[in-house]
């Protein structure tokens, strides 16, 4: 009965560790959600200077 379990166990690590190098194998996601905030806030300014520059020009 040890035997098994500790088999199951053994099994258990393994299986963790397969899915952790998988997951570690991913590409990480931050890097584009920093590329696309960096976009988006360079877009804001555009449109504010923008914005700006027709309202005073106008």
């Amino acid at each position: 009965m040890a035997v098994t379990e500790a088999r199951l166990d053994r099994n258990l690590v393994e299986q963790w560790e397969e899915a952790d190098a998988a997951l570690d194998s991913q590409p990480s996601v931050v890097p584009f959600f920093l590329v696309l905030y960096v976009l988006s806030m360079l877009g804001l300014v555009g449109y504010a200077i923008a914005r700006w520059y027709f309202l005073w020009r106008a």
